[in-house]
């Protein structure tokens, strides 16, 4: 009950696509990487739920799929490139672009414009985690301003559905 009160709020959300056969992309954020118990980089579970989310849209309707993240500290792997690896390793056959310079979801949609303005797309679905997206899309406005924004909030952490009496 109280991450529906907590919570909830910030996941108030409503997930929109493009009408009809628009194309668009669709750009995940990333959410951190880690390493693991053999010393390799992985994906951190944000960031694998995010890329999911994506994922599954960009190969559904056959959208290009920005992954945005760079590297946290000098000389470690970009997020962004370990997010195509992954989409690699899921056989992913579709269009990947890297945005792989950014360390805060404002630099991540910054610099993901000149990757939207080449492709020449301006319908853009974002994909981060529902807590996230209302500043997502804040940043999103104030970077892309002359880009169509579509939500599509992933991993959801208040229930949605109505509390029962034991609730």
């Amino acid at each position: 009950a109280s991450s529906r009160r907590l919570v909830g709020p910030l996941e108030s959300v409503t997930p929109s696509l493009p009408e009809g056969d628009l194309k668009a992309a669709v750009v995940v954020l990333a959410a951190g990487i880690r390493e693991s118990d053999d010393g390799r980089r992985e994906l951190k579970p944000h960031s694998l739920q995010r890329l999911v989310g994506g994922w599954e849209l960009a190969r559904e309707r056959d959208w290009p799929l920005i992954v945005a993240g760079g590297a946290l500290r000098e000389g470690e792997e970009p997020i962004a490139e370990a997010m195509a690896e992954q989409l690699a390793r899921w056989g992913f056959e579709g269009k990947i672009l890297l945005e792989n310079r950014s360390r805060t979801t404002w630099e991540n949609l910054a610099q993901t414009a000149p990757l939207l303005k080449a492709e020449g797309i301006t319908d853009i679905v974002i994909v981060t985690h529902a807590y996230h997206m209302k500043r997502a899309l804040l940043c999103a406005k104030k970077a892309l301003p002359e880009s169509t924004l579509h939500p599509w909030p992933v991993g959801h952490l208040a229930d949605r559905v109505r509390p029962s009496a034991p609730d």
